[in-house]
């Protein structure tokens, strides 16, 4: 005799092992998340949502091809908003612009009123020299959401990223993106804004404060080093910055032996 539920017992267990794995990705268990996203997939390979979870997985733990290999897969029999801006995301990671374009853009024409993707596309122009496309794009997101306390943040740099020519503006984004910890942008913007020759100890130093201030102690490390090794003649101010850098990244012995150079 025919069992419907017999036929939905494998889409419920599916069902079930998602939701442990969602469980256990709230326990930041991720390992055992991931066994139970691949169990749901197994029992139901059109498992949509398991499919994105274990590409998230994949893209946190920096598997990006893996990533992009299962949003694809899920790209086979489903065509969301949410799914052409995971593939958009993992592309770019990838170094593949033109393609995360594309999809962002996919994104946003099935979901106009999407301000994430926006925000990503417009990160994305910015690293291609498109900086005025990028703060339009940064304007749409503000015109469709407020964004509250990001409000501000968004404008401020969509208006700096207009001013191309600007020392100031590239002064003013590195200490943005210095702060949020997007480092190399942060390197590109205050090179801009105080263009040196390369490997100038004198330079590097300024550099590596100007990441000590902000609280990025690795930045402030590798280019207090990058000083030192350029022949700074000031070499107790480097040795000081690394102290401070070390005993900040919790290195206490390195910091001991700097200190006492300085």
């Amino acid at each position: 005799m025919f069992s419907f539920s017999a036929c939905r017992a494998p889409e419920q267990q599916a069902e079930k092992a998602y939701q442990k794995g969602l469980a256990f990705k709230e326990l930041q268990q991720v390992q055992l998340a991931e066994e139970q996203f691949r169990a749901a997939l197994t029992l139901s390979p059109h498992h949509l949502a398991a499919r994105l979870e274990l590409g998230k997985l994949l893209c946190d733990r920096r598997e990006f091809r893996q990533g992009l290999k299962e949003f694809l897969t899920a790209a086979e029999y489903a065509d969301t908003p949410q799914l052409s801006s995971l593939i958009g995301y993992a592309h770019e990671q990838l170094g593949h612009a033109a393609l995360a374009e594309t999809w962002y853009r996919r994104a946003i024409a099935q979901a106009p009123r999407l301000t994430d993707a926006r925000l990503r596309l417009a990160d994305l122009l910015e690293t291609q020299g498109r900086r005025r496309e990028a703060a339009d794009m940064m304007q749409e997101a503000l015109r469709i959401s407020p964004y509250g306390d990001e409000a501000d943040r968004i404008e401020t740099r969509s208006e700096l990223l207009r001013q191309a020519d600007d020392p100031d503006a590239h002064y003013a984004l590195a200490d943005i993106y210095i702060r949020e910890g997007r480092i190399l942008q942060g390197i590109q913007e205050y090179q801009a804004a105080m263009p040196s020759a390369p490997n100038d100890p004198y330079a590097l130093v300024n550099l590596a404060i100007f990441c000590l201030d902000r609280k990025q102690y690795a930045a402030a490390l590798t280019y207090f080093q990058q000083a030192c090794d350029a022949g700074l003649d000031a070499k107790l101010e480097a040795h000081a910055g690394l102290a401070v850098a070390h005993e900040q990244l919790g290195q206490f012995g390195e910091a001991a032996q700097e200190y006492r150079l300085a």
